[in-house]
């Protein structure tokens, strides 16, 4: 295998992107976002950032120092974008993004009350090392949100990896996608496998709801589950081609008596228990094999129905 030869670069990435509040000596807060964090030392505890000087909250940094580490979430993505790419000297972040100002316990640096772990820190020491100061800093208290922590007060975390799953199908080849002809009619019929209320992709769906509610307290399912939903997203896959095939496009719609019903997410069964999810996953399997059966007996393509016969066999091999 040959390697291309880069000149010298930063090629760390994905890298943890956390907002960072701080406060002037005057007592005006800000928050920037900070990528280039990361914990240096476990005993004492301590963090670093590294800051562009031109970057306005920089001096309150360097002038107090100390900061604050936010956590973000999802609901936080949208903030956290906008306060990496608007400066404090424009607009006030907290007022646009309406977020929350909380005093800290041990600077005067504000938290973020939006944010589920504020870590609050103390610069030891700032090293200028070209386009970026990096500030050495150690955590004097960290603030969790209740909500994310188990019953003996540990944060939760999904400790379950997906490394090495691959998609529960039989060891069998897939014929060949094609078709004889373009045909209208066989492509709706294709279209409701697809994306009808018995799909694959609400099945893929609903898999994906499942392994979310069972991930934290049953790995072992939670990998199964993965494994179906990736064999169906195959499916789903190769029914895609076959519709393309037969002269229609996708738009996650079918066709109906009365026009056209996009797919909509009341198709699910939200399941929240194990013995639910299993019930309603085993439940839309055997749907999804009468609906391609009945389509194979509508369809005189052997092509098509190659393609269907095969997807059915893992469908039973799905609820085995």
């Amino acid at each position: 295998m040959s390697k291309q030869v880069w000149k010298p670069g930063n090629m760390l990435y994905p890298l943890p992107v956390v907002l960072i509040s701080a406060v002037s000596l005057s007592g005006e807060p800000n928050i920037f976002t900070v990528a280039w964090t990361g914990t240096i030392c476990s005993d004492p505890p301590m963090v670093s950032i590294s800051v562009r000087p031109e970057r306005y909250s920089y001096a309150m940094i360097r002038e107090t120092g100390e900061f604050v580490v936010n956590l973000t979430t999802e609901k936080l993505a949208f903030a956290t974008d906008y306060c990496g790419v608007k400066s404090g000297k424009e607009v006030d972040k907290w007022k646009e993004m309406r977020l929350t100002p909380v005093p800290g316990k041990t600077v005067k640096a504000p938290l973020i009350k939006e944010s589920p772990v504020n870590i609050e820190c103390r610069v030891t020491e700032r090293k200028d090392l070209g386009s970026h100061h990096r500030f050495l800093a150690q955590v004097t208290c960290v603030h969790a949100e209740e909500t994310y922590m188990d019953e003996k007060g540990k944060i939760m975390q999904n400790d379950c990896s997906f490394r090495g799953v691959t998609p529960l199908i039989l060891p069998m080849e897939y014929p060949p996608v094609r078709v004889r002809e373009q045909n209208q009619f066989y492509a709706n019929l294709l279209t409701l496998d697809y994306c009808g209320s018995v799909s694959e992709l609400t099945a893929i769906t609903q898999y994906i709801h499942g392994e979310s509610c069972l991930c934290q307290e049953q790995c072992a399912e939670s990998k199964t589950i993965i494994g179906i939903a990736m064999a169906e997203m195959m499916h789903l896959q190769k029914l895609g081609e076959l519709i393309y095939l037969l002269g229609n496009s996708i738009n996650f719609s079918i066709k109906t008596r009365t026009g056209t019903q996009m797919w909509t997410p009341k198709y699910l069964d939200f399941a929240s228990n194990k013995a639910q999810i299993i019930a309603a996953n085993i439940a839309a399997e055997k749907a999804a094999i009468e609906q391609y059966e009945q389509h194979m007996g509508m369809i005189e393509d052997d092509c098509i129905n190659a393609v269907l016969a095969r997807i059915i066999q893992d469908e039973e091999y799905h609820i085995m």
